[in-house]
């Protein structure tokens, strides 16, 4: 591997290369509701709108919890994204979900989101259970806290709390002299057994808030014997003699993070108190990071002290005698900062130069001076220019090899704010809605953007785990498609957050499996077929014209096949087809095409006896990709090579997925709705896949109808700008009955079932109801 066979920018598709990013309206779905997706288009280079046209087709499918593909459609996109809907049927089974989109025309990596389909009723008490600790151990004290706020805003101060905790299927603890705070939480304490077989802990919180009982759960993380611990030495090895610095990532056996203390020491040292090197401890999602200079001949290993009764040693990548250590002096970047770093090597691996890039485009380069020395210790910096995002830092030896690589983070140069504001008017049930959208750049000035918006019921949102909420597009953008596991998405780029830098380096401190990508990219694509392709965001060749003219655009030369609607695209006996490339192809003459359907009507006013078949293509395009292929019965056009051997398929394959596309929706009231009626209970009130805001005053509106429900519901806003600026806002809403009467009803009962049924009387105003 030299540095002259690093991956280049025609290798991966060019200059112009684009990602999607998707979303959906919730988490989790029932049997005959609705799911709402988002795809988002981003140049890949500034993260600037798509403008290429205003309608690349996006071809989605849906994967089941079997493996097998349950829907395919297809969806037009305007302003740079693209909506689609999927009616969940009756029957449709339980389990999760994945969305997989695809680009036609642009070519653009795959991109994924997951989702879940099951029964559930939605809890009138918001909960999140949180562990002082992401690991436990026989006979350690469990310290975990509760928070609590009712689904339709205000926190239950006072309500009673009873605290069940099982391990094995046994009973460890109960008790239920526990209180809510002021604050809405609670903390309860309590000892695991000394001895545990299996480790199978749960924690339930019940909290009795009048008549409304609820019950929040969560998994105690306990931890035994097994644990994976793997060591990232920063820039990929130690070297004897060098201070270096090691990620490190902990995880238990089902693949969630672990917290540990421990202590690294050398094990080829007789004497144990002079053993010891350094304390460890995790810090963010298992991960931690320490510091130590290795000596040659040591032996390193990681004895853990917390949890209690894990024994053994976990050993560390052995020391180098000869090698380059590479630091980075901050933990992220600001925009006008510098990229300061600390390169250390040994003379026979000296240092030449180093360089930063962004993905496969070369930032800066630093030239030592004399990469023949010893170069024990020296800081350089380089010049980021107008990258932003996870950026590339390598030192290479004098010879073009690789000998040091870490990725860091710098932020972003620009910002975009979003501001929801609610119109007067009384939030009740059935009452209509206005939303008012404000979008402004770093300065507070108003700009225009493309805000896409999903209005639902916080109580749903909140049954999912917090650090298993999908991310926001500001960190879709700039970490999800840069890392292997996305987790506490929410952490990442929080400004208000101290620990937010912290969690960020930690977080690209351990991607050591994309280690030297632009050398390695070509195996790494077999390792990692999906996120190798989404890290380089490589081009993939394109299932449709880029560069199409309509109906309009044709000239009277242009051999041209046509039939009502439907358009032959051009075809080449030995001409020129530079305007009708594939993206990411390369074509040479002669050149034959296939049909395309123009107007999304043709199909189903029926082709007539029209000879439909597929072209085989010269240059052998993949017909997996290509979903609209025709030929129409009018006379062919000089030029256009058919030959019969070519035809390779039939007309029932005339089938295309349909058209899924929907820009927004908004609920509204039944006509014959009554005053304190209760049969209503939409969760998505309102989502649109772009709201774009007004050029001059960065304003936009949006009306939509409340559901019956009594709850809060979340206004989730994710937008970006022309200039490449990505920002997100969340508002809520409470909608709200001065008095009303809820019963919770079970999911399912059977014959022979006592029902104890829980009914609340909810007085939500501020004065006492007599009775």
């Amino acid at each position: 591997m030299k540095y002259d066979d690093r991956v280049n920018t025609q290798d991966l598709g060019g200059e112009e290369r684009y990602l999607m990013y998707v979303s959906t309206d919730k988490p989790i779905y029932r049997e005959q509701e609705t799911l709402y997706v988002r795809v988002v288009l981003l140049n890949a280079h500034d993260n600037t709108p798509c403008t290429q046209g205003t309608d690349e087709r996006i071809s989605v499918k849906i994967r089941g919890p079997k493996g097998d593909f349950v829907f395919e459609g297809t969806a037009g996109s305007s302003d740079s994204s693209s909506g689609f809907t999927w009616e969940i049927s009756q029957g449709t089974p339980g389990g999760q979900y994945t969305i997989i989109v695809e680009s036609l025309a642009l070519g653009s990596a795959q991109a994924q989101r997951s989702f879940d389909i099951r029964a559930y009723c939605v809890p009138r008490l918001k909960t999140q259970i949180e562990f002082m600790r992401e690991g436990y151990g026989p006979g350690d004290q469990v310290r975990a806290s509760v928070q609590v706020e009712r689904a339709e805003g205000g926190i239950p101060a006072g309500a009673s709390v009873r605290v069940v905790a099982r391990v094995d299927g046994d009973e460890v603890f109960n008790e239920s002299a526990y209180v809510l705070g002021d604050e809405g939480s609670c903390t309860a304490e309590f000892n695991l057994p000394e001895h545990i077989e299996v480790g199978d802990g749960s924690l339930s919180f019940i909290i009795e808030d009048g008549g409304v009982v609820d019950t929040a759960v969560k998994t105690i993380p306990i931890l035994l014997q097994t644990l994976e611990i793997n060591f990232y030495p920063e820039g990929g090895d130690l070297v004897a003699g060098f201070e270096g610095r090691v990620y490190f990532q902990v995880n238990r056996p089902d693949g969630k993070p672990a917290d540990i203390r421990g202590r690294i020491s050398n094990r080829a040292c007789s004497h144990p108190e002079a053993s010891q090197v350094t304390e460890i401890s995790t810090t963010h999602e298992g991960r931690g990071v320490f510091s130590f200079t290795p000596q040659s001949g040591a032996v390193y290993s990681l004895a853990i002290d917390s949890p209690s009764g894990i024994s053994g040693h976990f050993p560390l990548p052995k020391q180098k005698s000869s090698g380059c250590v590479l630091r980075s002096l901050q933990e992220t970047f600001a925009y006008d900062d510098k990229i300061s770093l600390a390169v250390a090597s040994t003379k026979d691996q000296a240092v030449a130069r180093v360089t930063l890039y962004k993905r496969e485009v070369l930032i800066d380069t630093y030239e030592v001076a004399q990469p023949a020395d010893a170069l024990s210790s020296m800081n350089i910096t380089l010049d980021a220019k107008d990258s932003e995002g996870v950026l590339i830092v390598t030192a290479w030896g004098s010879k073009g090899e690789p000998l040091a690589e870490r990725l860091i983070f710098r932020q972003a140069k620009y910002a975009l704010n979003v501001a929801i504001n609610v119109a007067d008017g009384p939030l009740v049930p059935g009452a209509g809605v206005e939303l008012e959208i404000l979008t402004t750049d770093e300065n507070g000035r108003p700009v225009e953007a493309v805000v896409g918006v999903s209005v639902t019921d916080d109580a749903v949102l909140e049954m999912i785990e917090t650090r298993e909420q999908a991310p926001r597009l500001p960190v879709m953008v700039y970490l999800e498609n840069e890392v292997e596991d996305l987790a506490d998405a929410h952490v990442y780029l929080d400004a208000d957050n101290e620990a937010s830098a912290e969690a960020v380096d930690l977080l690209l401190g351990t991607q050591g499996w994309r280690r030297f990508i632009l050398l390695d990219y070509a195996q790494l694509k077999v390792e990692y077929p999906q996120k190798a392709a989404q890290v380089l965001a490589q081009k993939r060749p394109a299932a449709i014209p880029v560069a199409w003219g309509g109906m309009d655009d044709m000239g009277d030369d242009t051999p041209w096949g046509m039939r009502g609607d439907i358009a032959m695209e051009p075809v080449f006996d030995g001409g020129a087809a530079d305007d009708f490339l594939f993206a990411g192809e390369d074509f040479d003459a002669p050149v034959v095409m296939a049909a395309q359907v123009l107007d999304e009507g043709a199909l189903d006013e029926g082709v007539g006896d029209a000879d439909v078949a597929d072209i085989a293509f010269n240059n052998e395009i993949d017909f997996s990709v290509h979903e609209e292929v025709l030929l129409v019965d009018d006379p062919q056009p000089a030029g256009f090579m058919q030959r019969e051997e070519e035809i390779a398929f039939h007309k029932e394959l005339l089938w295309e997925p349909p058209m899924v596309a929907v820009r927004e929706y908004a609920h509204k009231t039944r006509e014959n709705r009554k005053p304190n009626d209760r049969v209503d209970f939409a969760e998505t009130l309102y989502w649109s896949a772009g709201v774009r805001t007004g050029a001059r005053d960065g304003r936009a509106k949006v009306n939509f109808d409340l559901s019956d429900s009594v709850t809060s519901f979340r206004v989730m806003s994710d937008a970006f700008g022309r200039n490449g600026a990505l920002g997100s806002d969340d508002f809520m809403i409470h909608s709200l009955e001065p008095f009303y009467i809820e019963a919770k009803m079970p999911l399912v009962v059977t014959v022979g079932d006592i029902i104890a049924l829980p009914v609340a009387l909810v007085n939500t105003s501020n004065t006492d109801i007599e009775t």
